[in-house]
Order: C-alpha cells, then structure tokens, then sequence
C-alpha cells in the first residue's frame, strides 16, 4: 500500500476521506482547519493499484495536493486476527509511481558524467591488465541503466520528448567512457590490444539476447514493489551496464590504437543493447499498463508509443541482420564455438585417436588485417609405445583430417590449427 497525505481547502477533507473509502482505504486521519486556517489535512492509505485512481479523483477538487510516499506502508488492523493478510504487499507499482520514479531519478549533469567517467576508467584499467574483476568493478558505477531504462518508459508512454532527453544522457555518458578510454590509451595505454580486449570483441550471434532479457529484468525491477521484489536494484543495473561498459571501453582503446575492426564491434555492441533494451523494456511496461494516458502524468500519445517501438524493433532487427550478413568481425564468438564443435565432432568418428582438450578463440586481425580463428587441439592415440616416426605421421594425419573439416565448416575466417599429440599414460600400478 501506499501512503498519501492530501491537503484541500478548508471543509472539504470530509470528501477526500469518501473519496478513499470508496477505494478501500485503510488507517484515515483527518485533521480539520482550525483558527482561521485554510486548509484541512488528510492522511490516508490506499493499495498501489488504486493509487491512480485516488489521485484522478483528487485531481478534479481545486487546490489540492499530495504528497505521495514512494515507500511500501503496511497499515495493520489489530481488531482482527487476519494480520497476515493485510500486509502483504505484492501488488506491482502503479504507473504513475514508475513514471515519476524514472523522472526523481535524473540527478545532476557533473555527477552522472562523473560516474560514466569513472566506470571508464576501471573498465579502462580492466582491460589493459586482462582482470575480469576490475570490468565488474566499473560495471557496478556504470550509469548507463538509468538513461537505458527511461528511454524504455519514455516508449511505453508515448513521450517523445522524454525519449529524446533519455537518448542524449545516454549517449553523452557512454561518449565520456569512450573518450576517456581514449585518452588514457593514447597516454599510457597498451600498444597492442589485449587478450580481453579480444574476448569483448568477440561477438556471438546469440550476443541479441542479453539485452533482451536486460531490458525486461530492469523492467520488471522498476515495476515490482520493494517487498516482492528479489532482486535489488543494483544487480539490475550491473546487468544492464554488463552489456554496456566493456563495449564503450573497447570502442575507445580500439580507436586510440588503430584497431578499427575492434571500435566497430564495440560500437554495433552499443547499438545493439541500446535498441533491444529499449524493445524489450517498453514492450514489458506497456504490458503491464505503462502506456500513454495510463495516468494524469503521463502525457504521451498512442501514436509515438507505436512509432517508437516500431523504429526501435526496426533497427534492433537491422542490426541483427547486419550481423548475419556481414564479415565475420561481428560473429567471432561464433566463429570460435564451430571451430570447437567441429573438432570434438571429428575427433568422435575416428577410431585412432581421442580429443582431450581443445581451444579456439577469434582473433580480429589474426593474418595481418585479417580476421582468423586460432584452435589448439590435444589429442591421445588410442594406441600405446608408438614411434616416432608414427606419433609424427598420426600427428600429421590428424591435423590434416581437422583442418580440412575446419575449412569447410567456418566460414569467412581462416582457422589457424595447432594439433598436440599426447603421450598414452602407462597403466597405473595394483
């Protein structure tokens, strides 16, 4: 439940508090204007579902205002033994409370571009020492979610204006972590790019996915009340910024080093999450009753709702196509898990030989500018005490047998295969 406290001229509480029994309204109070005020207080609590209709009620009385907490109030009645029932609060926020949520939570210029410039510079920092640890570090500061998901409840609503501010701040934090990923690289940066650096440019073609479910987990985040809600806030956010603050980064340090192939794959990545978070974000708040005119505050149209969500699934569709249809540098993920699959495959129908281990990881410029897949394989012979002269041509026949399928099964990308002929392990002893 949600607690409204009203003020209304003077005489006309009595009203407001019909008003809230109407609505099933729990734990009144009204205290009326005394020695010549003006005006009489109401406090009330009414379930978030009806929060909105309260206030459309509210709003056709001259001169009246609320203040509404955010906050979950569980209004207990000790007169009966049902105390159980009465403060559960599972109920999803009301429209009106996620569109001014998402309006409360637009702070300052310095300190939201002061937060996208740190999260680049830990992500910066990540990077160039291949630590996995620092890249959730700058994940956890990144304020990338907060434009991301009102841009989705600016196309749930309609609100073009509102989409248009979201999409600015969006691409202004994400331009100050490429800039600065810039600078720094320029100044004191790697001159080479880095094995993580490859492994984020390394694009899978299920790589739609995540912002799919990005924006629909912020969504739900943003719709559920604090006391069903599993999930905090800030892991929300870390997913979100997930999918967003390596590729800025990557986009940077590429640039700054010459590596255009890796700033492309970092910016289609920022396209990509952009467009899916935004689709899949609005869809789940237009479903769940975000929509134009869902409230008095929400002053959207139906038509740019529709508009909106079209030019975005349009272009989230876009790129989707853009990557199957382009040169593997959008598909190195991809590329890499084949060549896996096509080595454990192979190794399966011969007889001589198992697969012990394999590896294969794309290389954005592995032949010069060339993009290639690099795949290590580590076999054992099924049979034992082989000379060297065997072990050498078994060696040989197999890296023949896998290179062969390798080029007939990855596409776009030379494999480059190394093949390692393990020792048979002798008999462990009784």
């Amino acid at each position: 439940m949600r607690q409204l406290v009203v003020h209304v001229p003077r005489g006309q509480g009595g009203k407001v508090l019909d008003m809230a029994r109407d609505l099933d309204g729990r734990n009144m109070a009204l205290l009326e204007s005394r020695d010549g005020g003006d005006q009489d207080l109401v406090l009330l609590h009414v379930s978030n579902g009806k929060v909105e209709d309260m206030l459309d009620r509210l709003g056709n009385m001259d001169q009246a205002s609320v203040t509404l907490n955010p906050q979950p109030i569980l209004p207990i009645n000790l007169a009966t033994e049902k105390i159980a029932d009465q403060v559960r609060d599972v109920e999803l926020r009301s429209p009106v409370e996620v569109v001014l949520g998402s309006m409360r939570s637009i702070g300052s210029w310095k300190g939201f571009l002061g937060y996208a410039a740190a999260s680049g510079a830990v992500t910066w920092i990540g990077l160039t020492t291949n630590a996995w640890y620092l890249l959730t570090a700058g994940m956890l500061i990144a304020p990338f979610a907060q434009p991301a998901m009102n841009g989705a409840i600016a196309t749930a609503i309609g609100d073009g204006k509102m989409f248009l501010h979201s999409l600015g701040r969006y691409f202004a934090s994400l331009a100050t972590s490429i800039l600065l990923a810039w600078l720094l690289s320029l100044a004191i940066g790697p001159q080479t790019p880095t094995q993580l650096m490859s492994q984020i440019a390394s694009v899978s073609m299920v790589a739609f996915v995540l912002p799919v479910v990005a924006g629909a987990a912020g969504a739900i985040n943003l719709l559920q009340t604090e006391g069903d809600n599993l999930v905090s806030g800030a892991g929300v956010g870390l997913l979100v910024a997930a999918s967003l603050a390596p590729p800025a980064t990557l986009v940077g340090m590429g640039a700054a080093l010459g590596q255009w192939s890796f700033a492309a794959t970092g910016l289609f990545q920022l396209l990509l999450q952009l467009t899916g978070i935004n689709v899949a974000g609005g869809l789940v708040f237009a479903l769940f009753g975000v929509r134009p005119h869902s409230s008095r505050f929400t002053q959207g149209r139906r038509g740019m709702l529709g508009l909106l969500l079209a030019v975005m699934a349009m272009a989230f569709a876009g790129l989707i196509f853009l990557q199957v249809r382009a040169d593997p540098t959008f598909q190195g993920g991809s590329k890499a898990q084949t060549a896996l699959n096509v080595m454990d495959q192979s190794m399966r129908e011969r007889g001589d030989a198992v697969l012990v281990d394999s590896q294969a990881r794309f290389l954005q410029t592995g032949l010069g500018k060339d993009p290639a897949v690099l795949a290590q394989a580590w076999v054992m012979p099924k049979i034992g005490n082989l000379n060297r002269k065997d072990r050498e041509g078994l060696r040989g026949e197999i890296s023949d047998y896998l290179q062969e399928r390798l080029n007939s099964r990855v596409s776009g990308a030379p494999v480059l295969l190394t093949v390692t002929l393990l020792d048979k392990p002798p008999k462990a002893a009784p």
